[in-house]
């Protein structure tokens, strides 16, 4: 799927009802996914961000705190693996790491390289890149696990044929 094809499931996601009042919410609802071709993106499965550090997610120092910056890897990755699973299913973390390597600031704004590596019936793989100084320098990698559940976040994605697939009990799904 393109990045024009993305954007309106993009813009759906980050804006659904059920984000509105959850911890992951707002940081949604700032993504801005960059549409225009970018040096950082090589491949068509990944996604660029872009993100202001507010200074509700920095600690003392001025920089985002480490599980902050964790929450966008895991936001990212979660939106790199919805463009790659046709049927659009709800996932949930089995793990999620990271390395810091380099501080983002407050107000700083920042560039986010996400790509879903592999996604199989129950189990999809993720990575993303943060880039600070304007894509110039990465600040934290991660790798996410996430687990597949058998149902997706909102039907109105899916075709008549995919929504009769997601219907029909598992043992029939894999017979085919």
């Amino acid at each position: 799927m393109s990045i024009k094809q993305f954007k309106p499931l993009f813009e759906q996601f980050i804006h659904h009802p059920n984000l509105k009042h959850t911890f992951a919410g707002p940081i949604y609802g700032k993504f801005k996914l960059i549409e225009d071709p970018h040096p950082l993106i090589n491949k068509e499965s990944q996604i660029l961000l872009k993100y202001k550090v507010p200074k509700s997610m920095c600690n003392f120092f001025g920089v985002a705190h480490g599980g902050a910056l964790a929450t966008l890897i895991d936001c990212s990755t979660t939106l790199a693996i919805l463009k790659a699973d046709e049927t659009r299913r709800l996932t949930t973390t089995i793990e999620l790491s990271q390395h810091c390597l380099s501080p983002c600031h407050i107000s700083e704004e920042i560039l986010i390289k996400a790509e879903c590596i592999r996604i199989g019936k129950t189990i999809a793989f993720a990575q993303a890149e943060i880039y600070n100084e304007g894509g110039r320098q990465i600040a934290v990698t991660g790798r996410q696990t996430k687990y597949i559940l058998p149902k997706p976040w909102d039907h109105s994605f899916l075709s008549e044929e995919q929504r009769q697939k997601m219907e029909q009990p598992e043992e029939e799904t894999e017979k085919k």
